[in-house]
């Protein structure tokens, strides 16, 4: 009896051991099986090509049409104060105003330009030196945007019309000699600022 009881002991430990056995080996396939599966996974997932997301348009804001008012002065056919609208140009305004008279000099203007509101388009003659003209016409001639006569530079005495570089010295010049201006009118006594000129810049400057 105890014979036979140690022969099936012996059977039932071999038994064991081969189960263990193939339970090990079942893990161990199972585990390689789904290191290659995550491996397989993250190569797929190396090889998707990731799109760039659609570029966003912006569409440009329409531009909003004031209508402004533009005073016209010089070798012009029909001088005045006109109205046109915001998005036209100079050439629009001269072919308001009648065109260039037979004395204009056309170089003095930049018919290329867009009119702004209370713009002074000033059409020099063929008589008037061309260093003394201001080819670029003044824009946003308001009152906030005067230039003081007393302070400006050169350069910004030479951006109004019929100032070139040597009226531009003698403004200056005049003001170290005699003291600030007291009023625009004594422009006047500046050497080669006459009624004509004057008559241009009078609403540009001021000496406050």
């Amino acid at each position: 009896m105890k014979l036979m009881v140690e022969k099936h002991k012996t059977k039932l430990i071999v038994m064991v051991s081969i189960l263990s056995m193939v339970l090990l080996l079942f893990y161990s396939v199972q585990g390689n099986r789904s290191t290659i599966l995550q491996e397989e996974n993250a190569t797929n997932l190396n090889d998707v090509v990731l799109e760039d997301p659609p570029e966003t348009v912006i569409q440009p804001s329409e531009e909003v049409i004031t209508k402004v008012y533009v005073d016209i002065k010089g070798a012009i056919k029909e001088p005045g104060v006109y109205t046109l609208q915001s998005d036209q140009r100079v050439d629009d305004a001269i072919k308001l105003a009648g065109g260039f008279s037979n004395e204009a000099n056309t170089n003095s203007v930049n018919l290329a330009e867009k009119v702004v509101d209370e713009m002074v388009i000033y059409v020099a003659s063929v008589n008037e030196e061309i260093s003394e003209v201001i080819n670029q016409i003044p824009s946003n001639s308001t009152k906030n945007d005067k230039i003081n006569i007393n302070q400006a530079s050169s350069e910004e005495l030479q951006e109004l019309p019929r100032i070139g570089p040597s009226k531009a010295h003698s403004i200056i010049e005049y003001r170290e000699t005699n003291g600030f201006f007291k009023s625009i009118d004594e422009l006047l006594g500046v050497s080669g600022i006459g009624e004509k000129t004057f008559e241009q810049l009078e609403d540009l400057i001021t000496v406050q």
